[in-house]
């Protein structure tokens, strides 16, 4: 927050954390707050750019078969969709059911609608439920000052084009905004031999030795949103398309294999302050998310197409009472429920008896997570604040059916599609451990030391459930059910102004983690056939030291630099001398804002990832393992904007933005999602890019 003095930072009112505004001194976690005037002037041109530079974030594109790059943090990285930190837009829940995660192809909110983001860093399960094992983000696009709107355009190279418009008006009793974007990329353009060593796999797709991704890296978003707000209720409605091409365990060919993903998500709720010690917020939301893949691997004269669609509500209500200036209580009941899961997939060759294939929930079947959470804070006097919570969630078991395989299409041979000779049919129910209870506690202490210096003593649980999908891919070799992942975490928080221009803040963290789910993705290339299955095998921990400072030269000049240490170490059972994957031991990011005049700034970015190492797979012993690709080696990018408002006394603005203008190699360690990709996937290159607006 480099407009903010500390002063006004701890003063500043955040409502990630308990679902209300909240002071940062008095909220027990640690606190981000990215305001508009650094996603103004900054160099972001997409919510990747801003969670790059969030201390301890760092990113890892593996070109994964769903579309969404993922995240690591604090040292922590699991592979596939990003599902560590819950992600919210306007508080509304941005979670695909299926994998239970929080991807971002189905979010799209454009870097120039955003107003500010809230970051809480930590367990935030008490809060949020399964699934927030880092924290929560909370995007938020409203809030902004009377009648005011924008409309953009973009063009730059890697055929970036990009649109937006903004509309926002605030009166005494209604409010609205609206927002809409589109974007679109060609994506990289580099032999394929750049990014892998196994040329036979190349040859057995139909490729040439000299064939690159051009044509098959393209990337294109749409996004809408209306924002209403009446009185005491409000409406939030959100929709979001994306067509991305991707890459699933082998190379494409042609125009490559495209991903396109559809999501719409509605909220109505109404919040009433029925007195000063008394408010209440009732939510109720609608959700709906389906993608379908069109593949074009394999081989030549291969066609798949795989279709997945989900469809859920949820309900909460939270209640907070301010029954003293000492006691402060908030709670609340949720219940999300999963209406539909289906997935089927056409395939014209995919190994004999692996043809056509259908999952999902059984007909007229759905589940529930139902849930109660309530939290105190008591402050004994006036420095002191101890903060107590604890959550009840439940999850109820559920039947799924899973069915693959065709013998035969020829109706002469007498078998039909559902004969039980002619696929592989199974119904099973999931049945949670502890009878789908699990009980979340969190603790906290907050001492003022003056009004410059808080110090946060902070310890917490967090747990994540199993998704449908890696539950029903336990089915096909009736391997053991998931149980929940789990994290305990604590955490020495301290943030500091010195002479009103220098604010500090640093955290010491440690974090234990058990029964991870750990994926294994297995692909036979002589019968096409993937063996993908999960198991509760993954324990570690991860510790560090993570800092933060923000100085004010003056009005016209701001900085700020982030960096964190962490370790991290593999605790499994014959793997504790083996490095861990895709966990850094250092990251670094910091930016500077001059602020040249009124009307024109100019900034520079920057992040450090040190080098990570890539999966161990194993053999026989963990021993007798090896690397399933090449070190990633530490890369350095750096940004720069030139943002020049009110050209010619009029509302019109440019910006002139480039990405990593030294043409550094960002390559991302090697992930078992795409294997073939040994010498790692490749970040985008120099990128500039030209932006005319029009505020109004």
């Amino acid at each position: 927050m480099l407009d903010l003095t500390l002063e006004e930072l701890l003063e500043f009112e955040v409502v990630t954390a308990s679902k209300t505004a909240e002071k940062i001194s008095e909220i027990p976690a640690s606190v981000v707050v990215i305001t508009r005037e650094e996603i103004q002037k900054k160099a972001y041109t997409s919510l990747s750019d801003i969670l790059q530079n969030i201390t301890g974030v760092y990113m890892i594109d593996d070109y994964f078969w769903l579309g969404s790059t993922n995240y690591g943090v604090r040292g922590f990285f699991s592979t596939g969709q990003f599902n560590d930190m819950v992600i919210l837009v306007n508080g509304v829940s941005q979670l695909s059911d299926k994998y239970g995660d929080y991807p971002d192809v189905k979010i799209n909110v454009p870097v120039e609608a955003i107003e500010r983001i809230e970051v809480i860093k930590g367990p935030m399960s008490v809060i949020y439920g399964t699934g927030a094992f880092f924290g929560a983000i909370n995007i938020i696009t409203t809030d902004r000052e009377n009648n005011k709107g924008f409309a953009s355009a973009a063009l730059g190279n890697y055929g970036s084009q990009k649109a937006n418009a903004h509309i926002t008006n605030n009166s005494e009793k209604l409010k609205f905004t609206f927002n809409a974007a589109y974007e679109s990329t060609q994506g990289i353009d580099v032999p394929f031999s750049d990014i892998t060593s196994k040329t036979g796999i190349l040859e057995y797709v139909g490729l040439t030795p000299n064939a690159s991704t051009g044509g098959q890296r393209d990337d294109k978003r749409k996004y809408f949103n209306s924002n209403i707000k009446y009185e005491n209720f409000f409406w939030d409605f959100s929709y979001a398309e994306t067509q991305k091409d991707i890459f699933d365990g082998q190379p494409s060919f042609n125009d490559g294999s495209q991903m396109t993903t559809k999501a719409t998500n509605i909220a109505f709720g109404y919040e009433k302050e029925f007195s000063e010690k008394f408010t209440t917020l009732l939510k109720l939301g609608y959700y709906t998310h389906g993608h379908v893949t069109d593949y074009s691997v394999f081989r030549p004269n291969y066609y798949e197409i795989d279709a997945q669609n989900t469809e859920s509500y949820d309900f909460e209500w939270n209640f907070f009472f301010n029954l003293s200036e000492k006691i402060n209580i908030i709670s609340g009941i949720y219940r999300r429920t999963v209406l539909n899961i289906h997935q089927i997939s056409d395939f014209s060759y995919y190994g004999i008896v692996y043809g056509g294939g259908e999952a999902g929930l059984l007909k007229d079947e759905n589940y529930s997570t139902n849930a109660f959470f309530a939290q105190i804070k008591y402050s004994p006097f006036e420095k002191l604040k101890l903060v107590g919570g604890i959550r009840f969630e439940h999850l109820d078991d559920y039947l799924m059916y899973y069915s693959r395989g065709l013998v035969s299409e020829d109706p002469a041979d007498g078998l039909s599609p559902d004969d039980p000779e002619n696929r592989k049919i199974i119904n099973a129910g999931y049945l949670p451990e502890n009878n789908g209870l699990v009980i979340i506690p969190r603790f906290a202490l907050l001492y003022s030391l003056n009004k410059s210096n808080v110090v946060k003593f902070l310890y917490g649980t967090a747990t994540k459930q199993p998704s449908f999908s890696e539950n029903y891919r336990q089915l096909p070799a009736n391997r053991p059910q998931l149980e929940a992942a789990i994290m305990n975490t604590y955490e020495l928080n301290y943030i500091a102004n010195f002479n009103s221009k220098l604010d500090v803040s640093a955290s010491i963290f440690y974090n234990q983690l058990d029964k991870l789910i750990v994926a294994t993705n297995i692909y036979n290339q002589e019968s096409g056939e993937w063996d993908i299955y999960s198991s509760n095998s993954g324990k570690m921990e991860t510790q560090g030291v993570e800092l933060g400072l923000k100085y004010h030269f003056d009005y016209k000049l701001m900085a700020d630099f982030g960096v964190i240490y962490q370790k991290s170490k593999n605790l499994k059972q014959g793997y504790e001398n083996i490095d861990l994957e895709y966990s850094p031991n250092l990251l670094f990011n910091a930016g500077i804002i001059y602020n040249i005049s009124n009307n024109i700034s100019l900034s520079l970015t920057g992040i450090y990832v040190d080098e990570m190492e890539t999966y161990w797979k194993t053999e026989s012993t963990p021993e007798n393992g090896y690397r399933i690709g090449e070190k990633s080696k530490a890369y350095t990018s750096i940004d720069s904007k030139l943002k020049v408002s009110n050209i010619f006394n009029k509302n019109i603005f440019l910006e002139l933005t480039g990405k990593n203008i030294f043409d550094s190699e960002i390559r991302y360690p090697t992930t078992t999602s795409n294997a073939w990709i040994d010498k790692g996937s490749l970040g985008f290159g120099r990128r500039l890019l030209i932006s005319v607006g029009v505020n109004f």
